[in-house]
C-alpha cells in the first residue's frame, strides 16, 4: 500500500514537472512571436542634417565612425579616408522610417535574438550639433525570413524589421564587429584605356616598354565642306601592341591588354595609414613602378611596395600609391602579378 502511494506521489510530481516545462515553452514561444507593427524612430531622420554615424559591438562601441564634411563623408576610424557615398546613403535609407513587428518584451530571451550587450551591433546617428537622434541595437537575422531583430538601448522590447540592416553594414553572416573598410571608397585609380599610348614597367630595374600601334584607316575620308567627320582621326580602339624594351618585337595583344586593363582600373582591398613610414611600406624608391603614357604625352605612375600579410579582419596584399596623392592602398597580389608579367609572357609563342 505504501509502495503504491509512493508511486502515485512520484507520478504526480513528474506530471507537475512536465506541465511546468510545457507552460515555460509556451510562454517562451509567445514571448518571441507576438507580431505588431511599430514605428521604431523617435523622430524622422533628415538626411542632410546628419553629421555622424557610429557603429560598434559589445565593448567596442566606436568600431566605425563616419563623419560628414561639407563635400563628402569620411571614415574617422580609417585615417579620415573618404567613404563611399552610395554605401552611406544605403545605410541611412535602411534606417529611415524604420518599422518592425513586435516579438518580445522579456529580458530572458534577448540572447536568443543576439540582442544581449555582448553580441548586438550598436548604431548611433547624430544630427545637428552632433546630438544623437537615433540609437539602435541590431541582433541576428530570423531563420528563413528577411530583416533583423532590433531593440532600443535600455528597452527589452524586440522587433523584427523588414529591411536587412546588417547587410548594409557588410555583416552578411549575422552580428559581428563592423569594419570601416566596408564603407570606404576603394576605387584607387581609373582611366580610359583608349587614352593610353604606352605602358612602361619597371620591375626591380628590369624595364619593359609596350607601345600601341594605332591602326589608321586604309582610305582616309575625303574632306567635304561642312562635313565634320572628314577630319576625324584614327580609331584608337583598333591597335596592336609593340614591345620597345627590352627588345623590339611585336607583343602578344591579349597579354598586353591584360596589363592595360589591370593598370587603368584598380580597386583596392583596404587602405593604410598615410602618415606611416614609406620605407616600411616599401614605397620609398619603390622597386616596382608602372607608368602610363597618355595620348596627350602626360605620364602617370603607380608605385608598388612591400607585401602586407593578412592579420585578423585586415586583408593581406601589396602596398601601393600613385602620383595623385599620399593615399596608401592595399591591392591584391593577383593584380600586381597581372601588371608585371615576365617578358616572355608578353611575346607571341615561337
Amino acid at each position: 500500500m505504501i509502495r503504491n502511494r509512493n508511486l502515485l506521489l512520484l507520478g504526480g510530481l513528474l506530471a507537475a514537472l512536465i506541465l511546468v516545462s510545457i507552460l515555460q515553452q509556451v510562454s517562451h514561444r509567445r514571448a518571441v512571436s507576438r507580431p505588431a507593427q511599430s514605428q521604431l524612430l523617435p523622430i524622422p531622420l533628415v538626411k542632410d542634417e546628419l553629421t555622424r554615424i557610429v557603429l560598434g559591438q559589445g565593448r567596442d562601441s566606436t568600431a566605425v565612425v563616419l563623419e560628414r564634411l561639407p563635400d563628402k563623408w569620411v571614415a574617422r576610424t580609417a585615417y579620415g579616408h573618404p567613404a563611399s557615398q552610395q554605401k552611406v546613403d544605403d545605410l541611412i535609407k535602411n534606417l529611415s522610417d524604420l518599422r518592425g513587428e513586435f516579438r518580445s518584451k522579456s529580458a530572458d530571451v534577448l540572447a536568443d535574438y543576439s540582442l544581449d550587450d555582448e553580441h548586438a551591433v550598436s548604431v548611433t546617428l547624430f544630427g545637428k550639433d552632433f546630438q544623437p537622434v537615433l540609437r539602435l541595437l541590431i541582433g541576428r537575422k530570423p531563420a528563413g525570413a528577411s530583416g533583423d531583430f532590433v531593440r532600443r538601448p535600455g528597452d527589452n522590447a524586440v522587433y523584427l524589421t523588414g529591411a536587412s540592416l546588417l547587410t548594409g553594414m557588410g555583416l552578411w553572416s549575422g552580428p559581428a564587429k563592423p569594419q570601416s573598410r566596408h564603407f570606404l571608397e576603394l576605387q584607387a585609380y581609373e582611366a580610359a584605356r583608349d587614352d593610353i599610348d604606352a605602358i612602361i614597367l619597371d620591375d626591380e630595374g628590369r624595364l619593359t616598354e609596350l607601345v600601341k600601334d594605332i591602326q589608321t584607316p586604309a582610305s582616309p575620308p575625303v574632306a567635304v565642306a561642312g562635313d565634320s567627320t572628314a577630319a576625324a582621326g584614327p580609331d584608337r580602339s583598333i591597335y596592336e601592341w609593340r614591345m620597345v624594351r627590352p627588345r623590339a618585337k611585336p607583343a602578344l595583344k591579349t597579354k598586353a591588354d591584360g596589363v592595360l586593363n589591370a593598370a587603368v582600373l584598380i580597386r583596392a582591398a583596404d587602405v593604410a595609414d598615410p602618415q606611416g613610414s614609406l620605407e616600411e611600406y616599401g614605397l620609398w624608391k619603390a622597386a616596382r613602378k608602372a607608368t602610363l603614357r597618355f595620348k596627350t604625352g602626360k605620364e602617370f605612375t603607380l608605385f608598388f611596395g612591400a607585401t602586407r600579410p593578412a592579420q585578423g579582419d585586415a586583408p593581406g596584399g601589396v602596398y601601393m600609391r600613385t602620383d595623385a596623392d599620399n593615399t596608401i592602398w592595399i591591392v591584391r597580389d593577383s593584380l600586381v602579378s597581372t601588371i608585371f608579367p615576365k617578358t616572355e609572357e608578353l611575346l607571341p609563342a615561337k
